[in-house]
């Protein structure tokens, strides 16, 4: 199949819209099918300055990326991520667990597109206050800080299927979810 192509300034054509908007359908269910899986790749303390052990992930998470941008077919595409809870669980200097209940949405200019997005958490780094993990392997790649009941930093979420590759860049961020008091 010969590449997608629009002439500069002029709009692109609806059977052109079609397929984009099957793409990004296809992209999105190939999210919704993939699982969750975090790197390994270490993040450096030269000086030693930062200890590990005091940095401890674990515990739920309430977990958003609002602003993932790329571009499909020479068109804009923005895609989010909302309503995700992790749970995690750390030994040491790695971490694993879940995340669930999340929605990824896109935008091309079209109505919103939805997939529900549930994964598995698994070998997730932190090193001082820097972390590091991937999402769905290491096409989904999230680097970052830590500073208390928070973290955040960018994320690069790379879409492929058989017919288009899309680069999604953006922010992430977590927060540290809080057990309500227990009944008295």
């Amino acid at each position: 199949m010969a590449p997608i192509r629009r002439e500069r300034g002029k709009p692109l054509k609806l059977g052109v819209l079609s397929l984009m908007r099957s793409r990004i359908s296809r992209l999105l269910a190939t999210i919704a099918a993939g699982s969750l899986a975090l790197s390994s790749c270490g993040v450096g303390d030269p000086f030693g300055l930062l200890d590990a052990e005091d940095t401890d992930l674990s515990g739920s998470w309430t977990y958003s990326s609002p602003n993932l941008d790329g571009t499909l077919v020479g068109s804009a595409v923005t895609c989010s991520v909302s309503g995700m809870t992790l749970s995690l669980t750390q030994t040491g200097t790695s971490f694993s667990g879940t995340a669930a209940g999340g929605t990824f949405t896109c935008f091309d200019g079209g109505p919103p597109m939805s997939q529900p997005l549930t994964a598995v958490v698994a070998n997730g780094q932190v090193d001082g206050k820097a972390v590091q993990f991937d999402f769905n392997a290491s096409n989904w790649r999230h680097t970052g800080t830590v500073s208390g009941s928070t973290m955040s930093g960018s994320v690069t979420l790379v879409l492929e299927d058989v017919v288009a590759t899309v680069t999604l860049n953006g922010q992430w961020s977590a927060a540290r979810r809080t057990s309500p008091p227990a009944p008295d």
